[in-house]
């Protein structure tokens, strides 16, 4: 878990598909399936399947939930959370 924090920069540097990414990584090496991620987060599969693919933001508490279902440490996912969601709010230049 320390690698993906210490990659911080590197990964939100890439937008919403790499948040997604982080979220899958953290759900493979947790060896959690989709189907028991939906169900532990209580969001719908294809919810989960957008957020995965970077396809639909998530909400915060989200990926709280999404990390303490893969039994990761909330903040890593938080820190690429919060980088993505001032992107968002920051008019390009």
């Amino acid at each position: 878990m320390a690698a993906l924090g210490s990659r911080r920069t590197q990964v939100s540097a890439g937008g919403g598909q790499l948040r997604g990414h982080v979220i899958e990584r953290v759900r493979r090496q947790a060896r959690v399936s989709p189907e028991a991620l939906a169900r532990k987060t209580g969001a719908g599969l294809d919810h989960l399947a957008d957020v995965l693919a970077g396809q639909r933001f998530p909400s915060r508490p989200f990926i709280v939930n999404c990390a303490r279902a893969c039994g990761a440490d909330p903040q890593v996912l938080l820190m690429v959370w919060e980088d993505e969601h001032q992107r968002r709010r920051t008019p390009p230049r």
